[in-house]
């Protein structure tokens, strides 16, 4: 059973003056409301989620060198040193030459993230894949990496591709690309997500 106090006026203790309640929350705003800064946010709060797509084909020659993967670039200032940054893709991709390697990695700025280590004179990458022969053949392609830059500077993330020769790489579509219902054409995905430390 729910219980109620009623009471026609409320004394201070010495008894000589009366407390007037009124509604507390009479009048109030968001903006009457502190601020939830990142600052008080506990570990492992998300602070900011970005994301860039790809959703047309690309086609580009490497030759042992990387190359950015267009529109798969996201731009993003910390809220503090201390933040994290939980970066992902999903690339579909194809080298069209019969047996020709190719890697996939992720970079900040200009320093690779998330890629082997102890490789020798291995080239590393977040991914790989290899051209097979078959024109139709897209790889589907992901990887991740949490990423502590130590900075309040804006950084930027990418996606970048390389292959062995000089070789075309197909991203988004395979290497016949017929314009016919049977032939389909994919979507490349970079998402960052801003961790609080």
């Amino acid at each position: 059973m729910a219980s109620k106090i009623k009471v026609d006026t409320l004394e201070t203790a010495n008894g000589t003056g009366s407390i007037t309640l009124n509604n507390q929350l009479s009048g109030m705003t968001t903006a009457s409301l502190p601020a939830l800064g990142s600052a008080q946010m506990p570990t492992g709060s998300v602070l900011n989620l970005q994301h860039a797509i790809l959703t047309e084909p690309m086609t580009s020659t490497t030759a042992a060198t990387w190359i950015d993967v267009t529109n798969l670039s996201i731009s993003i200032t910390p809220k503090s040193t201390s933040s994290k940054f939980h970066v992902s893709f999903n690339l579909n991709a194809m080298i069209i030459a019969d047996d020709q390697r190719g890697g996939v990695r992720l970079v900040r700025d200009s320093t690779p993230i998330g890629i082997a280590t102890n490789t020798g004179s291995r080239t590393a990458a977040s991914v790989s894949f290899a051209g097979d022969g078959n024109i139709y053949r897209v790889k589907n392609m992901s990887g991740s990496a949490l990423d502590s830059p130590s900075t309040a500077s804006a950084v930027t993330y990418k996606v970048q591709f390389q292959c062995e020769n000089t070789t075309e790489v197909k991203i988004n579509h395979d290497d016949n690309d017929s314009n016919s219902v049977t032939f389909f054409r994919a979507t490349s995905e970079l998402t960052v997500m801003e961790i609080q430390g």
